[in-house]
């Protein structure tokens, strides 16, 4: 059993509150809270610092953080009057949990709570000073360049809903290989999570609809290049029937995903697919459609 307590929370070996859980990011209620509905935003790989996080990782904690400081400010849930988001980030900066966390704390009028500032009253440095501390901190960073990132097997459901020779799939695009694409609906796989159970979720997430059937087809393992950066995924298909809705009635209908991001999803002709006019992946899967018709 891990010695990290939010290591543990995550593996559910430790007690928790949770508000959200996807495959990259968790949060839940800190058992001390400042005010009520104070929350814990943490990347579920153990990282110690905020500052060691992959971009993709820090994106999707802050973008979490973001939809919560909207429900706690907007519903019933708080109708909190305005949100701190708070990182210690180090002993020195008061981290005492050495797993990256980020703090969403409500605030409420006359809450008592505060952050002191006494150093902010202190003597104002010169724009001379700023001016030489910011080059020297954008020298230093331009020197050290990006960092490499994370590398790791991603387990993925990927559903394919058929209607006649077209299947619904998302449209994106590569800005490094001037590239469109297609791949079908789905995402990734958390921990306690069978394929199918993570396939459903993402269609009520993107979708808004709820499949009432799915059938496993098979798995492909797909390598890849995307925006420049490798990946590796282990993708599970799925035959999925959906509930009936005049969205779907469209030939393209744009979706938004719970970070916010909005992409368009469409019915491709599979003939277009088949002739490579339009580019599918993962690579195989016309052939697994084709086996299991």
């Amino acid at each position: 059993m891990s010695e990290c307590i939010v290591c543990r929370i995550v593996a559910e070996e430790a007690p928790a509150s949770f508000v959200h859980r996807d495959d990259v990011v968790s949060a839940f209620l800190d058992i001390r809270p400042v005010t009520p509905g104070h929350t814990l935003v943490v990347p579920n790989e153990h990282v110690v610092l905020a500052s060691d996080l992959t971009d993709s990782a820090a994106d999707r904690l802050f973008a979490v953080a973001r939809r919560l400081e909207q429900t706690l400010r907007q519903t019933d849930a708080a109708r909190a009057d305005g949100v701190n988001f708070f990182v210690a980030d180090g002993e020195a900066a008061g981290q005492d949990v050495f797993h990256a966390h980020l703090h969403v704390i409500p605030r409420f009028a006359g809450d008592g709570f505060s952050i002191d500032a006494a150093a902010w009253r202190g003597p104002q440095p010169s724009r001379e000073e700023l001016n030489a501390l910011a080059d020297a901190i954008h020298d230093a960073r331009e020197a050290a360049g990006p960092r490499p990132p994370v590398q790791r097997i991603r387990p993925l459901a990927l559903g394919v809903p058929v209607r006649g020779d077209r299947i619904l799939v998302m449209e994106g695009y590569d800005t490094k290989k001037r590239q469109w694409f297609y791949r079908p609906l789905g995402g990734g796989i958390e921990f306690g999570e069978t394929g199918e159970q993570a396939l459903r979720r993402e269609f009520r997430e993107e979708l808004g609809i709820e499949p009432t059937s799915v059938t496993y087809l098979g798995t492909l393992e797909n390598l890849f290049t995307y925006e420049g950066g490798r990946g590796h995924e282990i993708l599970l298909i799925h035959r999925v029937e959906l509930a009936d809705d005049e969205r779907l009635l469209a030939d393209a209908l744009e979706v938004s995903e719970s970070n916010g991001v909005t992409f368009t999803v469409r019915w491709l002709p599979l003939s277009e697919a088949r002739s490579r006019s339009a580019r599918l992946y993962p690579e195989g899967l016309i052939e697994v459609l084709d086996t299991t018709e």
